[in-house]
């Protein structure tokens, strides 16, 4: 399921998208949920428990602009699968949404053309299910790009994954990890440590040298 949000103060511009999405899905044969924001501040209300995929945002609304909006959103979640793509009748901001990283930028009025072709973008580049790990943590569930993961390592009940970015943490069976990471270039140098040998700069009898400065213990086995 493709979580899409959608943030216009516009409600015919809201709906208007909605169908559209809709129509995109049937195509697709594939399940999107879509969440209609009618302002800047109910939508970031639900950042705590939600991790949209793709957020549909618009540029100029009463209270938080959508640039205020794509900074938080960039900041509360740095490492976020979610892509961002603007809507507005005003071409001039497209220059200043760069620094948000946006996905897209889509010229109102809304055409299905132009929806379909950002959409079967966004699908080529991140809609295959392969490109990301899934987690859950407590009652909400989390991505993060296979390609960005650097290792896995487990404390006791906990599983930690760490990225390019950062980390994070959630209950799993260490055994689980391994068979949904099949097929993708992770290997166990230790019992507690899954890593992704992309990332490994250097090796010894005893370590691993990791991407981003880290040492990872090799079992004397290995």
């Amino acid at each position: 399921m493709i979580l899409i949000a959608i943030c216009d103060d516009n409600k015919n511009v809201r709906e208007d998208l909605r169908k559209l999405l809709i129509q995109y899905s049937f195509e697709r044969k594939e399940d999107f949920k879509i969440f209609l924001f009618a302002s800047s501040q109910e939508f970031c209300e639900t950042l705590v428990e939600v991790e949209y995929q793709i957020v549909f945002l618009d540029v100029v609304m009463k209270g938080k602009d959508g640039i205020e909006v794509g900074k938080e959103l960039r900041v509360r979640y740095p490492s976020s699968v979610t892509q961002l793509i603007y809507i507005s009748a005003y071409s001039k901001y497209v220059t200043e949404l760069f620094q948000n990283q946006p996905f897209y930028f889509l010229n109102q009025p809304l055409k299905w053309d132009a929806l379909k072709s950002v959409m079967d973008c966004w699908w080529r580049d991140f809609g295959n299910e392969n490109h990301l790990f899934w987690y859950r943590q407590g009652s909400e569930w989390k991505s993060v790009f296979i390609r960005q993961i650097l290792y896995f390592r487990q404390e006791k009940r906990r599983i930690y994954v760490v990225t390019k970015t950062g980390e994070d943490w959630f209950y799993a069976k260490w055994e689980m990890i391994q068979e949904r990471l099949k097929g993708h270039k992770f290997f166990f140098c230790h019992q507690s440590y899954f890593i992704h040998q992309n990332y490994v700069v250097g090796v010894t009898n005893t370590k691993l040298m990791m991407e981003n400065g880290e040492e990872i213990p090799i079992s004397r086995s290995k």
